[in-house]
């Protein structure tokens, strides 16, 4: 018998009922412990990690299917029966933390046999609507919990907090509507902390607490020296996946509660979120990123699971920074303001830019998500009273840094200023997913690429450079011809594709191993020697006075050796004791206007030919004295006739053997042809042989071929 009204809130209501427990009838409140059902809910845990293992996925199965038929009786509860439950019922909150502490995350791939999979959708969908059902205090008009009731029973009970609100945006919430719950959330969210403001400073302890956590972690990981140096030895690598994880999980639950609670921006950006997680990213990813190379992997399957894991813990990282800029100041300063507020903000917006800028690594990846050039533009066309002396600083920050070159290296300009306010001031839906990584086919194909144009870089070195720039070949060959990389490129060896501490640690073990090798290989030595007095490979030490060491000789010093001429003093005396000839330059000029003569004296042909050679040669011999005119003697007329005397001399011999006699009206004993016969033989060549010899010999003087008529 129901014994108070009917609009009476839940948290009031008394019902005359028989205990369960004892047997009595009583008046009993609706919310009771004695009235739970005794439903012993199976906590959650994580899916096998073999999925080969047809054992334990049939054993996790059968325990999702339990779970699912749990969540479905609950669900089918009134509203009296379900807040019993949930409030007496310490297995359902044990099973509820479970799943949001295990459940699969949306980043981490879940491959499962299709039915076993349709189970865990359905239960993911049922413990969502067990904390929807949980946060609203009234379903209608008759069931309803009072506003103090419902913030002391979510608080006082521990059915919320804040580490479980943030597991429910991380589960349940997307950045788009159809991709998730988040328009829901967003209004479950509202109204608890709405309705239990206790909830807000356990925000505030809580942001605290995450700062505590990410300064253990850079004390951790900096406890081996300065972010830049590569002594990481503090950091084990097998620890390298685990901490990567950890970023990315911490990342996304940080974006995800931020888009469904849009209140918590501010909490986190006055906590100094933004400037902790820059200092996180710098302290630590230029490590992760040393350390993955040198892992002992058994495949480049893993190799490459890892770097895209990294990549998008860095994209996470780098989104929170955005979110809480462009939330608690980037956008309110672009819009219209006291004069007051707006210089505030103001002064925060450039603080916030010049730490990003004066970062090392972290404005690498800010600017190739978020163009920085493209935010000081709209700084400069929107803001009412901007500051000169900070936008210069800025612009010239950014051509220092040679930034946001490839949004423009195609030649188009700069977006509109409708176009960029759109872009920042509405929360950007990117998807933190990281860029798809080719197969290991198409990454050699990219790296053939590059190489065609940078044949002297190594594999290694393209390959991170194209995974930076999310495998896009143009930006890496514009980065690695202008210099432009990122400081994790920076200290590589372009073409070992090694940074030096790789290098040093490499030569150091091949130096170990080869001094494990000779040891090896001297233990297993056998020779005659072996154990003598003198073995130095076997014996400790050996007499070294019984040692006999031939003197060397040493060699003097090179300044004395070169110093020292007296090689040069024993040899100069010969060369000077010989006798060279002056050059008498008279003598030249003596001969230089000779000309050769035939040898008259030559009766023989060889005779004839060296008189000729070794004769003195006639000379053409002018006056000069200024008296006369010049008159040249010459000799020849004499050396003409000579010359026809030595060949009739030479002919004769040979007309006497063949019984020849000179022909023409001159007699045999003639000296020479006249020159009648001369001119007769010269009408009458061609009644024989040779008809053009006249012809010939007309084109041959012609050319200055000849005797000279």
């Amino acid at each position: 018998v129901n014994m108070t009204s009917v609009k009476c809130p839940l948290d009031e209501r008394h019902v005359v009922r028989r205990n369960p427990k004892t047997g009595i009838v009583e008046d009993m409140p609706d919310l009771h412990p004695d009235l739970i059902e005794p439903v012993d809910f199976v906590a959650y845990s994580p899916p096998p990690s073999d999925a080969s293992d047809e054992a334990s996925l049939a054993e996790w199965s059968e325990r999702l299917s339990s779970i699912d038929e749990d969540l479905k009786w609950l669900l089918s509860q009134n509203y009296s029966q379900f807040w019993c439950q949930a409030i007496f019922d310490n297995s359902l909150k044990s099973f509820l933390d479970s799943y949001l502490m295990f459940a699969p995350r949306s980043w981490v791939g879940l491959s499962l046999p299709s039915h076993t999979q349709a189970v865990h959708r359905s239960v993911h969908r049922r413990v969502f609507m067990v904390f929807v059902r949980m946060t609203t205090n009234r379903e209608s008009e008759d069931d309803f919990l009072s506003d103090n009731a419902f913030a002391d029973i979510l608080y006082e009970n521990f059915l919320l907090d804040i580490p479980k609100m943030m597991d429910l945006c991380v589960l349940f919430g997307g950045r788009e509507p159809q991709q998730g719950n988040t328009q829901l959330l967003t209004k479950m969210l509202n109204n608890v902390f709405l309705k239990q403001p206790k909830y807000t400073e356990d925000l505030q302890h809580s942001a605290e607490a995450v700062l505590s956590a990410f300064d253990k972690l850079k004390e951790k990981v900096l406890s081996g020296g300065h972010p830049s140096d590569t002594q990481i030895d503090s950091v084990e690598r097998s620890d390298a996946a685990d901490l990567i994880n950890y970023l990315i999980d911490i990342g996304r639950t940080l974006l995800a509660f931020m888009h469904v609670y849009h209140p918590s921006t501010h909490i986190f950006h006055c906590a100094g979120f933004t400037k902790q997680i820059i200092e996180l990213y710098e302290a630590i990813v230029l490590r992760l990123e040393a350390l993955l190379p040198g892992k002992s992997h058994s495949s480049r399957q893993m190799l490459g699971g890892l770097k895209r894991s990294l990549h998008q813990a860095k994209t996470c990282l780098v989104q929170v920074v955005y979110f809480l800029f462009n939330e608690c100041c980037f956008s309110k300063v672009l819009e219209p303001g006291s004069a007051e507020t707006q210089g505030n903000l103001q002064d925060e917006v450039f603080d916030v830019m010049s730490l990003v800028l004066s970062s090392q690594s972290f404005i690498w990846h800010y600017d190739k998500l978020y163009p920085i050039n493209e935010q000081v533009e709209l700084l400069k066309t929107h803001l009412c009273h901007p500051d000169d002396a900070q936008i210069d600083y800025l612009e010239q920050s950014v051509r220092t840094l040679g930034l946001s070159r490839q949004n423009n290296r195609d030649g188009t300009s700069i977006r509109s200023s409708a176009s960029l306010a759109s872009q920042v001031v509405e929360p950007l839906q990117q998807n933190v997913e990281a860029a798809a990584v080719p197969s290991e086919v198409e990454v050699e194909s990219l790296i053939g690429r590059v190489q065609e144009l940078l044949p002297h870089l190594d594999a290694a070195v393209i390959e991170a450079c194209l995974e930076d720039f999310s495998w896009d070949t143009e930006q890496a060959i514009h980065a690695l011809l202008e210099g432009r990389l990122p400081p994790s490129l920076q200290d590589i060896d372009q073409q070992t594709g090694r940074t030096s501490t790789a290098v040093g640690k490499a030569l150091d073990e091949q130096v170990g191993r080869l001094v494990d090798l000779q040891s090896d290989m001297l233990s297993r030595r056998h020779n005659v020697f072996d154990s003598d007095e003198m073995d130095v490979f076997h014996g400790g030490s050996i007499d070294l006075s019984r040692v006999r060491f031939k003197e060397r000789k040493r060699d003097s010093d090179a300044l004395k050796l070169l110093d020292d001429k007296s090689l040069i003093a024993s040899i100069q005396d010969r060369y000077l004791d010989t006798q060279y000839d002056e050059y008498d330059d008279e003598y030249d000029d003596t001969y230089d206007s000779t000309i050769a003569a035939p040898d008259t004296t030559a009766t023989e042909a060889s005779d004839f030919l060296v008189k000729r050679l070794n004769e003195k040669l006639p000379l053409f011999r002018y006056t000069d004295d200024d008296d006369e005119t010049g008159e040249q003697v010459t000799e020849d007329r004499e050396a003409k006739e000579s010359g026809e005397s030595a060949k009739q001399q030479h002919q004769q011999p040979q007309r006497e053997r063949h019984g020849r006699t000179q022909r023409g009206n001159g007699s045999a004993g003639s000296s020479g042809p006249s020159q009648k016969d001369r001119a007769f033989k010269d009408r009458h060549k061609g009644s024989w042989a040779n008809h053009s010899r006249r012809f010939a010999a007309q084109k041959k003087r012609s050319k200055g071929m000849g005797f000279p008529t």
